[in-house]
């Protein structure tokens, strides 16, 4: 199922956007609608729903939608957001939560139709990525491509290095000397056969990195967003295929 959210303080508004996504016909037996009037409503909500889209307006009583859409960002950093208001434009603090699109609730019918279709495609793509089921303490989680910052391999099983994002939406400890504890049962081969094309790479037989979460790439070794006191060797074996698929990811990201 797509859980979807609608934010807005306005419930005809609301009502508005939920009929002109009906009358699309897209994904209609995997929607399930969520209607809230404030961003604190939203934020709360977001805690315990694993969102697949949200859409929300800017100019709301108590947190606006920026602000909003900030705080939904330190819990998921992952699902798809869509601002949808009356008068508001694009702002450079909006675009530092990276929202889809900035939908204007006073479009013409054709572009407005166009540019939900296009956000509920989206939704639908990154859906599609793949999950990894892993261990956390007696609970059993399913962590998205951009939760994971590593993998690495031990006797019977994985473990997982999460992101601080992720810790915080699975309310677990993050500091300076203590990270989470999370494992999985998967190899580490399967796991790299799923996730190479979500920007994933092998520089060592002991070890996958999320590309994404490099701040470091020296001579013969990286070190990760998070865990930047491990410094993570590029095995001679692995160079040149690890550089390749670096090469490949950092081209389609910049353009290259």
């Amino acid at each position: 199922m797509y859980d979807i959210a609608i934010c807005d303080d306005v419930s005809k508004d609301a009502d508005f956007l939920i009929k002109r996504i009906r009358r699309l016909k897209k994904y209609q037996d995997k929607i399930r609608f969520h209607k809230y009037h404030s961003g604190e409503e939203l934020l709360s909500a977001a805690k315990e729903i694993n969102f697949s889209l949200i859409f929300m307006d800017v100019y709301m009583d108590g947190l606006d939608g920026e602000q909003t859409a900030e705080e939904i960002r330190k819990i998921d950093d992952h699902v798809v957001l869509a601002f949808f208001t009356g008068y508001a434009d694009p702002t450079p603090h909006s675009v530092m939560v990276q929202p889809f699109r900035f939908i204007k609730k006073n479009m013409k019918e054709e572009e407005l139709d166009r540019n939900l279709s296009e956000t509920l495609d989206k939704m639908a793509a990154e859906a599609d990525i793949p999950m990894l089921k892993v261990r956390i303490g007696t609970k059993s989680v399913f962590l998205k491509v951009n939760e994971i910052v590593y993998v690495e391999k031990g006797n019977k099983s994985v473990r997982v290095y999460i992101s601080e994002a992720a810790a915080r939406k699975y309310h677990l400890e993050w500091d300076d000397k203590k990270r989470p504890n999370v494992k999985a049962s998967s190899k580490l081969m399967d796991i790299y056969r799923d996730f190479q094309p979500y920007g994933f790479g092998y520089p060592h037989d002991s070890y996958i990195v999320n590309l994404k979460y490099v701040v470091c790439l020296g001579e013969g070794e990286l070190r990760m967003e998070g865990y930047e006191e491990t410094a993570l060797r590029i095995s001679r074996g692995k160079m040149t295929e690890f550089n390749r698929v670096k090469r490949e990811f950092y081209g389609a990201k910049y353009g290259r």
